[in-house]
């Protein structure tokens, strides 16, 4: 059976009843994270922690909620999980994604529709089933899909969770962690194919200022059909962020 882990704030639990739910009707149970606030942790915490003091509350508790799910693969012995945030709209059975992800060989897929190129009602049958490369991802997207890669869905190998927690032990946190995770998938050495997508080629060569990756760290791969999508408008997140600029600290 395969391993979900739910992010989900203990603010916001009819988001994770309301997921929880939808796992159940395809006869699975997920692990409920319980997600960080930026804002709960000390400043003399936060000051241990290489780029956390100058982080947005908001960025910095999703940020370590993500390295949280990080750990729990690896504490307790999973070959991987698929990672989730409670708004995630879950579009087509995830036991069968689980088939194929154990069969693309990959550290890191992102299942979620900001990366995928099709949904799935424009996909074929053998579509379906299949994964692209991340590099193949990002060019054929058109300007309306360049918003961002997302970290509302996407599964993780232990290996490829041991890899994250190692660059975040080594270079501490900076900006959104879905970029972190992208980053780790494409290395220094990727950055110049991605040029004619200047919108993941500039936050990219943004995030490489911070993080040193030479090379790849993970094997990255994409679901080319969408099993996550995203619901759009505000976030916990955001919302943490925009309160913090309006109280200060």
């Amino acid at each position: 059976m395969q391993k979900i882990i739910v992010i989900n704030l203990d603010s916001d639990r009819a988001r994770f009843e309301r997921i929880s739910d939808s796992l159940a009707e395809q006869g699975m149970t997920p692990h409920r994270l319980p997600a960080l606030r930026g804002t709960s942790l000390p400043k003399l915490i936060r000051g241990f922690i290489p780029g956390a003091a100058n982080a947005e509350h908001g960025t910095l508790g999703c940020f370590l909620s993500h390295v949280r799910s990080w750990e729990t693969i690896v504490e307790n012995g999973w070959d991987g999980a698929i990672i989730l945030e409670d708004d995630a709209r879950i579009a087509r059975p995830l036991e069968d994604v689980g088939k194929v992800l154990s069969e693309a060989g990959a550290d890191l897929v992102f299942l979620n529709d900001r990366m995928s190129v099709l949904r799935r009602a424009d996909a074929n049958s053998d579509e379906m089933n299949q994964v692209i490369s991340i590099e193949d991802s990002i060019l054929e997207r058109g300007p309306s899909q360049s918003t961002g890669c997302g970290g509302d869905g996407y599964w993780l190998s232990r290996a490829g969770a041991e890899s994250l927690l190692a660059i975040v032990a080594q270079h501490g946190v900076q900006g959104d962690v879905d970029w972190l995770i992208l980053f780790a998938a494409v290395g220094k050495e990727g950055l110049a194919r991605l040029k004619r997508n200047y919108f993941f080629f500039r936050k990219l060569t943004g995030i490489s200022n911070y993080y040193d990756l030479a090379v790849p760290v993970l094997k990255g791969a994409v679901l080319k059909v969408a099993a996550i999508l995203h619901p759009g408008g505000s976030s916990s997140r955001k919302e943490e962020n925009a309160l913090n600029k309006v109280v200060g600290e």
